[in-house]
């Protein structure tokens, strides 16, 4: 199978486990009482519930275990696919452990910041910025490895801020994700 179609399988799989598992875990916190109140930044007016990201992680995860079972999902061993994969559950843990308990931000901040130093050191690094679509050429910025961490760590905890901070409607952040 090529891959395209490996992709293909991947976002289907992705996608049905996600629908399956959202409205049980939505169960979930509603049996356990884990909501989302009202507040003056937020846009909704009533309770919502918290564990919404639970089900995007494991359609995510679960999806790529079925792949892996049937054949259809391999990485080169050396790819930065890697790092993201074996850290992402820890990104999760933290908005997690948030979304339950309301760590401090400056802790959340933390630990984002030392995660992601963590998988630039595994290999994920932005090392070029390409900005042909400006420009109409092919021209791209060669970013030296000290900013390269920097910028690395820069965007995966903004990124990561960016979904987080998506959580004034209730399945917002789940549809731009998805």
């Amino acid at each position: 199978m090529n891959h395209a179609a490996n992709s293909l399988s991947g976002f289907i799989f992705a996608f049905f486990s996600t629908i399956t598992l959202v409205p049980f875990i939505k169960s979930l916190s509603i049996k356990y009482k884990i909501f989302d109140k009202p507040e003056e930044r937020k846009q909704h007016k009533s309770s919502i519930v918290r564990l919404g990201g639970l089900g995007i992680f494991l359609g995510f995860y679960i999806s790529l275990l079925i792949l892996k079972v049937f054949g259809l999902f391999f990485f080169d061993p050396n790819s930065f696919f890697w790092p993201i994969f074996i850290c992402a559950p820890f990104f999760f843990i933290v908005g997690f452990v948030d979304d339950i308990f309301n760590i401090s931000p400056f802790t959340r901040l933390f630990l984002q910041v030392v995660l992601s130093i963590f998988v630039w050191s595994c290999g994920f690094h932005i090392n070029n910025i390409i900005i042909n679509y400006f420009f109409g050429e092919n021209l791209s910025l060669g970013i030296i490895s000290s900013y390269s961490l920097i910028f690395t760590v820069f965007w995966i905890v903004g990124m990561t801020n960016a979904i987080n901070w998506l959580d004034g409607l209730d399945g917002l952040a789940t549809g731009v994700v998805s």
